[in-house]
């Protein structure tokens, strides 16, 4: 029993001391782990800038993109006024075509109708009516 006690006693007075010493231990490893955290935390950091100035560079492609994309839109308005404008002018000288062969379709008639009427001996063999042949009273 007095073993025990010997032990018991020795136990107590060595306790603080290894108690101390374990606490020591316990906070190293814990600046230990703490340091550890610390450069993760440095390598997010790091990995942050990175993504940071990877998000400006194409932020960067992205806005010359919708320049060029404006540039596109605006030449193809344009062409497609041009378009417009040509298909405009292309009526207008269509109409202009129809406008003057009636003209000179009606010219062409009186002339002829004048000229027939004017003439005792005409010839009825000359007339450039293929498909409708005129009646002669």
């Amino acid at each position: 029993m007095m073993n025990q006690e010997n032990i018991a006693a020795g136990n107590r007075a060595v306790a603080p001391h290894v108690r101390m010493k374990m606490l020591s231990q316990m906070a190293e490893a814990l600046e230990d782990e703490a340091g550890g955290l610390y450069y993760r935390a440095a390598a997010f950091e790091q990995e942050e800038v990175m993504l940071n100035r990877e998000i400006e560079e194409r932020q960067t492609e992205i806005s010359r993109l919708q320049l060029k994309l404006e540039a596109l839109r605006s030449t193809r308005n344009g062409l497609l006024e041009k378009i417009e404008a040509l298909r405009s002018e292309a009526n207008a000288m269509r109409e202009e075509v129809f406008n003057n062969q009636e003209e000179m379709a009606l010219t062409l008639e009186s002339d002829r109708a004048a000229e027939d009427w004017s003439s005792p001996d005409r010839n009825d063999d000359h007339r450039d009516s293929v498909f409708f042949q005129r009646i002669n009273l």
